[in-house]
C-alpha cells in the first residue's frame, strides 16, 4: 500500500477529487454534476427506482384475496380481522408457521426481521480504543483486524501507556 505524501497515498485517495482543484473549479464540476443528475435518462431511472418500491409497498400493504390463505391465517391467529390481514401478514405468517414446524431457516428469518440477528449485535459493539492506525504497517494492521475485543483493548492500553512515557 502507498504511504506517506504521495499523491496516490491513501490520505490522497480517501480525499475527495474536489478537494485537489480550487473553489472555483469544484463549483464547477459540482453544477456540471446538478446538469448531468437532470437529463431526462437520470430521471426516469430514479422513477423506476421509486415506481418498484412504491409498488412492493402497495402489493404487501393488500390485503389477501385466497380464501384459502385467510383461513390458514385466522386459524394461527383468530384474533385477526379480515382487513388486517394483507400480503405482508400472509408473509410473516407463513415464515412463523415454518419456524414453528421447525425449520431453522425460517427461525433464522423470524429472528433476524425482529433486529435480533447476533451479526447485527455485534456491529453495535463501540471500542473508543484511540489508536492512530494511520503510522502502523500493513502486517500490523492486518493482525489487528483478527483480534478479539478483549486483545484490542489491551493494545490500546498498551500503546496510551507507551505514549505516556
Amino acid at each position: 500500500m502507498p504511504t506517506g505524501s504521495h499523491p496516490n497515498s491513501k490520505e490522497q485517495l480517501k480525499k475527495s477529487r474536489l478537494d485537489l482543484v480550487d473553489k472555483e473549479e469544484a463549483r464547477k464540476i459540482q453544477r456540471l454534476g446538478g446538469i448531468a443528475a437532470t437529463t431526462p435518462e437520470v430521471k426516469e431511472k430514479i422513477k423506476l427506482k421509486k415506481n418498484f418500491k412504491e409498488a412492493m409497498k402497495e402489493l404487501l400493504a393488500m390485503n389477501v384475496g385466497d380464501e384459502k390463505v385467510i383461513g390458514f391465517i385466522k386459524k394461527m391467529f383468530p384474533n385477526l380481522h379480515d382487513d388486517d390481514i394483507t400480503n405482508r401478514v400472509a408473509i410473516i405468517t407463513s415464515a412463523v408457521a415454518r419456524a414453528i414446524k421447525g425449520d431453522m431457516r425460517a427461525v433464522e428469518i423470524v429472528r433476524d426481521t425482529c433486529g435480533e440477528k447476533p451479526v447485527d449485535k455485534i456491529h453495535q459493539t463501540n471500542l473508543d480504543l484511540d489508536i492512530d492506525l494511520s503510522s502502523m504497517s500493513t502486517e500490523t494492521l492486518e493482525a489487528i483486524k483478527d483480534m478479539t475485543t478483549e486483545e484490542l483493548v489491551n493494545l490500546s492500553k498498551n500503546i496510551k501507556t507507551k505514549n505516556k512515557k
